[in-house]
C-alpha cells in the first residue's frame, strides 16, 4: 500500500511538473498573441502575423512583430524554459535546427532573415543581403542562397557582378598548416573551399565560352586552394600542404581552348 502511494505521488508530481513546463511555453505564446493584437489594434502594425508582413516584403513590420516574441528556449519534452546553449559537438547547422525547434523567437527570426536575403539578392542588393545575414549571425543562410544568385546573374549575362560578389566572399573556416595539425582538421575549410570554387567554376565556364579574358583572369585569382594531409610512413606524423587543383584544371582548359591570358 505504501509503495502504491509512493508511485501515485511520483506520478502526480511528474504531471504537475509537466503542466508547469507546458504553462511556461503556453504563457509566453499567449503574451505574444496579445502583443501582436495590441499592435494591430493601436495601428502600429497593419499585419496580423509575421508571415503576412513577409508576403508584402515589409521587413520593418515583420521585425516589429518579432519583438512580441520572448527570446528564450523551451524544452521540447515539457515546454519549460531551458538554456539555449548548443551541445559541444553540434555542428552549426545542427545547433540552428535545434534552436529553431525550441525557440519561437529564433524560428521567426530565421524566417525573416531567409526572406530578406532572398529578396535582396534577387534585387541586386548584395551587400545588404550579406549584412543582414552577418548581423543575425546566420551567414550559413546567405551561403545557401548564394549559388542561385550567382547562376541568376550568369543567366542575365552579368558575370562581372557575379565576380564582384565572389571577390567579397568571407570564409567561415580557415586552414591550418602547423606541425600540430591532426588528420581531418581542415575538413570544414576544404568543404567550404569546394563550395566556393564550384561557384567560381560556373563563372569561369561561362567566360570560357565567350572568351572573356578579363573575367577568366579574375577567376584564376579567386580559386581557393585545398589542403591535403600527408601521413609519414616512418612515424605516422601528419604534414599538411596546399594544393591548387581547381586553378590547375582551369589553366588546362584555357590551354585546350587556345586562350592566352
Amino acid at each position: 500500500m505504501k509503495n502504491m502511494k509512493k508511485i501515485l505521488t511520483i506520478a502526480l508530481v511528474s504531471v504537475m511538473l509537466y503542466s508547469c513546463g507546458n504553462n511556461e511555453r503556453e504563457d509566453s505564446m499567449e503574451k505574444t498573441v496579445e502583443c501582436i493584437e495590441s499592435k494591430v489594434d493601436d495601428g502600429s502594425s497593419k499585419f496580423k502575423s509575421i508571415n503576412d508582413a513577409l508576403t508584402a516584403y515589409d521587413f520593418e513590420s515583420a521585425r516589429s512583430l518579432l519583438s512580441c516574441y520572448e527570446d528564450v528556449c523551451f524544452s521540447s519534452s515539457g515546454g519549460s524554459i531551458k538554456s539555449c546553449a548548443p551541445w559541444a559537438y553540434d555542428t552549426k547547422e545542427e545547433a540552428m535546427a535545434t534552436k529553431i525547434d525550441e525557440n519561437p523567437f529564433y524560428k521567426e527570426l530565421v524566417k525573416i532573415v531567409k526572406t530578406e536575403i532572398s529578396y535582396f539578392l534577387k534585387n541586386g542588393e548584395y551587400n545588404t543581403a550579406k549584412n543582414s545575414a552577418l548581423e543575425a549571425g546566420m551567414f550559413s543562410i546567405y551561403k545557401n542562397e548564394l549559388p542561385n544568385a550567382i547562376n541568376n546573374l550568369i543567366d542575365q549575362n552579368k558575370v562581372s557582378d557575379a565576380i564582384s560578389i565572389l571577390s567579397k566572399y568571407t570564409f567561415e573556416y580557415s586552414y591550418e598548416l602547423t606541425s600540430e595539425v591532426r588528420y581531418g582538421d581542415n575538413d570544414e575549410y576544404n568543404d567550404e573551399a569546394n563550395y566556393f570554387n564550384d561557384m567560381v567554376n560556373s563563372v569561369f565556364t561561362t567566360a570560357l565560352f565567350s572568351q572573356n579574358k578579363d573575367v577568366l583572369k579574375k577567376c584564376l585569382l579567386l580559386y581557393a586552394p585545398l589542403t591535403e594531409d600527408i601521413v609519414s610512413k616512418k612515424n605516422s606524423e601528419i604534414k599538411c600542404k596546399l594544393i591548387h587543383n581547381y586553378k590547375q584544371t582551369a589553366k588546362t582548359k584555357l590551354k585546350e581552348a587556345g586562350i592566352t591570358l
